[in-house]
């Protein structure tokens, strides 16, 4: 078992003293919705999550998979390091929980909320330190996300996305190849019929079954669509 996978179940169970060695004191926390700088930010961020219970499902390394309790929600977890300790983690949850979006500026002219995406380029633009083995998978998730070349393949998450949001666009950030289990870390962008700006990390997952699975936050999703805009001047 990998030190953050001992390190998310022993959380999971209220031990967050272990946060003290695990983390850079200057660590940050990205999800969907905010980013939380410190490692005191971070604590708080466990401390919210109350007695919620759950296990690790796959252990990837710097990635892990993770299964509530009652097998009601999931979540994936990527990290990266320095000096052995973790510097920076993305969280990706489809926990159901009421969010509150931070105020965004009102749309702009150049918005083309439901008019189309540009056209995807032939290979996806990916990171210098994409692991070579996942390159293939990253082609085939750009080829039928961004390239629009639907199939039964087709996650439904991703189908959902790409129908109420037209021009989303997904971008590969980074990947984790180990015991046959190939995971795909992205962002994708797009504008909701509002005109307010979506952004949401999905996490996809190919296991060595055959099996997949794509990771977002749909909670993150609800929030932005009615996020309030931030006013300039009197009403």
């Amino acid at each position: 078992m990998s030190a953050l996978a001992v390190l998310e179940n022993a959380l999971w169970r209220g031990k967050y003293s272990c946060l003290a060695d695990s983390h850079s004191h200057r660590a940050i926390r990205e999800d969907s919705m905010s980013i939380s700088k410190g490692r005191d930010a971070i604590l708080a961020k466990w401390v919210e999550v109350g007695d919620l219970e759950a296990t690790v499902a796959l252990d990837l390394g710097d990635m892990v998979a993770v299964q509530s309790a009652n097998n009601d929600w999931q979540l994936h977890r990527w990290v990266w390091r320095e000096d052995g300790r973790i510097l920076r983690e993305v969280e990706i949850t489809n926990r159901r929980r009421d969010l509150v979006a931070p105020p965004v500026h009102p749309p702009i002219g150049e918005l083309r909320a439901g008019l189309g995406q540009f056209a995807a380029t032939a290979e996806p633009e990916l990171p210098s330190q994409f692991p070579e083995e996942a390159i293939g998978l990253a082609q085939t998730l750009h080829s039928a996300w961004n390239g629009r070349a639907f199939s039964d393949e087709m996650p439904e998450a991703v189908r959902s996305l790409i129908q109420d949001m037209p021009d989303a666009t997904f971008y590969f950030e980074h990947a984790i190849v180990r015991e046959g289990a190939t995971a795909v870390l992205f962002r994708m962008a797009a504008h909701h019929h509002s005109g307010r700006r979506i952004r949401l990390f999905g996490s996809h997952v190919v296991n060595s079954n055959g099996s997949a699975e794509t990771l977002l936050d749909w909670s993150a999703y609800v929030a932005q669509q009615t996020g309030s805009h931030i006013q300039y001047g009197l009403e």
